[in-house]
């Protein structure tokens, strides 16, 4: 346990009063992620979990159990930003080039609890759609982070990929594939 996980654990919960969401889909965002796992052999855990394996397990703080929490890891990514002409010059195969069509940078806001409208991530993928001439719809793939299954639920409805309170129910039906 930790304070990070208390806060999460706190948010959760005030997520489930406010708008129903349920510990076991909380649960089903879990066991999707971990599901995925065992195919990626870069995984730090490639154990897949049922819905109820991940209700079963060893609590952190209610409502969430440990399968439902990021393990402490490092990792790293890297990506290569460049213009027509530095394709050109450092020869890269523009079959495996993607095209930016948005990029925003946001800092934390100050909002209340109950204003969710006004959480930054919402905000940021509102200016990157906007941007972008997109929107959530247009979406095929989206990997989603964050250190809990719900927050990925949170973050989920922050991006337009499921409605406010939702994002459990989406999960648990399966809508979302990735996480």
């Amino acid at each position: 346990s930790s304070l990070f996980m208390a806060i999460a654990a706190g948010l959760s919960r005030l997520h489930m009063q406010v708008y129903g969401t349920t510990q076991r889909q909380i649960a089903a965002v879990s066991a999707k992620n971990h599901r995925h796992s065992v195919h990626n052999p870069r995984s730090q855990f490639r154990r897949a979990y049922t819905i109820d394996e991940v209700l079963a397990a060893p609590s952190v703080i209610y409502p969430l159990t440990v399968p439902m929490c990021a393990p402490l890891s490092d990792g790293a990514a890297a990506v290569i930003l460049c213009t027509d002409e530095g394709l050109s010059r450092i020869a890269a195969d523009r079959r495996r080039c993607v095209r930016v069509s948005a990029s925003v940078l946001r800092s934390f806001g100050h909002r209340r609890m109950d204003q969710p409208e006004l959480h930054v991530v919402r905000l940021a993928a509102r200016q990157a759609y906007e941007m972008a001439g997109l929107g959530p719809e247009d979406v095929d793939v989206a990997e989603v982070h964050d250190a809990t299954a719900m927050g990925e639920n949170i973050q989920n409805e922050n991006l337009g990929f499921a409605a406010a309170g939702e994002g459990g129910v989406a999960s648990e039906r399966g809508d979302f594939t990735l996480g």
